[in-house]
């Protein structure tokens, strides 16, 4: 019987070892909630004349064995903390001179301190190690005189979690009795009882609560930039009037009609020391997305490349129809810094070669309203030549003037009218048979080149006529096929170069011959400029 009780105590003892194997383990959402159970198992008694270390004490491991078993009630507050209650029944061997019993009904209420859940709580441990420590009170069966005895019990406890509802328990413990409890209330002051048993506990499930974790912080990764741009404060322009704003849905014109096209002329030329450059944005719009944008970021980086000690002024814009003062002067700005911050950033460009300035929608480039959603970059040998560059043609009504001091950063938005008028353009596109998707690099080189016409003359407009050869007497789809080359090329400026669907003519002819050609090259379409 020694045996037993050291291989109960072991194995607990080696069960709450292997619980704090996993101390470290991870959190997870602990559930509150009570739980049931019941158990079983031995007890040992002693009494007067009856303890072990007492040399003339009539005690033997045999004769003084019980039996016990109890059912619990427990409720868990936290993954540390928990309170149960037991009802139970033992049977105590007192053995004297003879064997005398002692029965009783107890109800005992204890406090558990879960050790492995001290740091943490892992609920995919299998193993928990608790300490518990609780007052009893047991009614002693046959005994008018002496019927009610308390306790002070305490032990540990280990679970094997069978599941997350379920769990076998091994309980270990010791009590100290009232002195009367064997009926014999002389010599030792007090009755001791050691208990092992076994049980099986049901755990309901509860409301969820998240147990508390300080997870740790990783650095936030940042693209390095040579120097943030700096933009000095400036009072907001104000509008001097105020326009509704008017839902306008973007729409591709479409006109019929028989022409003769325009004749070619002589292409534009540009100046090599100097750059004008419009970046277009949809409404709202801040981020550089499209093509056509990254298209403009590139040709200002490759200028900038080419001349390292120019200097280019950014401004930005946002049109007068939507918005208030406040959204706009922050869109503007935002757009702005935004090209700026991708010249510096993505392209290289140094930071000492960019001065940002913006004016929300106080100052309109463009007489259309739509247009005024744009960012100009304009670039010379100083900030004061390229201040001096003329923006575009527009309405000087609409153009706000501000105190000239290039040198300490205040830029000049006085806006000027162009001097001097580009030429007009005229392009032609080829097709395979059969075919209105615009694939051929040769023709997209061309369209681009149309799109850099049209921003670098805001008011001036583009006819685009599409043109088929005769298809097996079937005229029909003729035109059809010259309606979708016309529209492929329009939507090509609209979509990939940001150009306002507002400044381009679509017509198409389906098989009618066009003047100095032959049915085979009608597989086309002509670009040319409004007049």
């Amino acid at each position: 019987m020694k045996k037993f009780i050291l291989f109960a105590l072991c194995l607990n003892i080696a069960f709450a070892a292997h619980s704090q194997k996993n101390i470290n383990s991870k959190t997870d959402d602990f559930t509150p909630g009570l739980y049931i159970g019941a158990n079983g198992g031995l007890n040992w008694f002693f009494g007067e004349n009856n303890f072990p270390l007492n040399t003339t004490a009539a005690f033997t491991m045999d004769q003084n064995i019980g039996y016990l078993g109890r059912l619990e009630l427990g409720y868990h507050f936290t993954p540390v903390y928990s309170l149960r209650g037991f009802l139970g029944y033992r049977l105590n061997n007192y053995f004297n001179t003879t064997v005398n019993p002692v029965s009783s009904e107890n109800l005992a209420f204890d406090f558990l301190l879960n050790l492995t859940n001290l740091k943490n709580y892992d609920p995919t441990k299998k193993l928990t190690f608790s300490l518990f420590a609780g007052l009893g009170a047991n009614y002693i069966n046959n005994s008018p005189a002496f019927s009610v005895a308390g306790s002070l019990r305490g032990g540990l406890q280990t679970d094997y979690n069978i599941s997350k509802a379920l769990a076998l328990n091994l309980i270990v413990e010791g009590s100290i009795l009232t002195d009367n409890y064997n009926k014999v209330p002389a010599g030792t002051p007090i009755d001791l009882e050691a208990a092992v048993s076994l049980g099986l506990a049901y755990r309901f499930p509860g409301k969820q609560t998240t147990t508390p974790v300080v997870e740790e912080s990783l650095p936030t990764a940042t693209k390095p930039v040579e120097k943030p741009v700096i933009i000095p404060e400036e009072k907001p322009v104000v509008a001097q009037d105020t326009v509704k704003p008017e839902a306008k849905p973007v729409v591709e014109p479409v006109q019929i009609a028989k022409e003769e096209p325009v004749k070619p002329v002589v292409s534009e030329t540009s100046i090599s020391d100097k750059i004008n450059e419009h970046v277009f944005f949809t409404i709202n719009q801040r981020e550089i997305t499209a093509s056509g944008q990254k298209e403009s970021m590139q040709r200002i980086a490759d200028f900038i490349a080419s001349h390292p000690e120019s200097k280019v002024i950014i401004s930005g814009y946002a049109d007068r129809g939507t918005g208030t003062v406040e959204v706009n002067n922050m869109v503007s700005k935002e757009r702005a810094v935004i090209v700026a911050n991708t010249l510096i950033q993505e392209y290289g460009v140094p930071y000492k070669n960019i001065w940002v300035r913006w004016f929300g929608s106080g100052v309109q480039p463009y007489q259309k309203a739509t247009q005024n959603r744009l960012v100009i970059v304009r670039g010379a040998a100083t900030f004061k030549e390229a201040n001096a560059i003329p923006q575009l043609e527009t309405n000087k009504r609409n153009a706000v003037n501000t105190e000239s001091n290039t040198e300490s950063g205040t830029v000049n938005s006085n806006v000027t009218v162009a001097t001097k008028a580009e030429p007009a353009l005229f392009k032609v596109l080829h097709f395979v048979e059969g075919s209105a998707a615009v694939t051929d690099p040769k023709a997209k080189d061309e369209i681009k080149l149309v799109a850099e016409y049209l921003k670098r003359n805001p008011s001036a407009m583009v006819s685009i006529s599409g043109y088929a050869d005769k298809v097996s007497d079937d005229e029909k789809k003729s035109t059809e096929i010259s309606k979708q080359r016309a529209e492929a090329v329009a939507n090509t400026l609209i979509n990939a170069h940001l150009i306002s669907s507002e400044r381009i003519q679509v017509r198409w002819y389906g098989a009618q011959k066009e003047s100095g050609t032959t049915p085979s090259m009608n597989k086309m379409v002509l670009i040319s400029t409004v007049k």
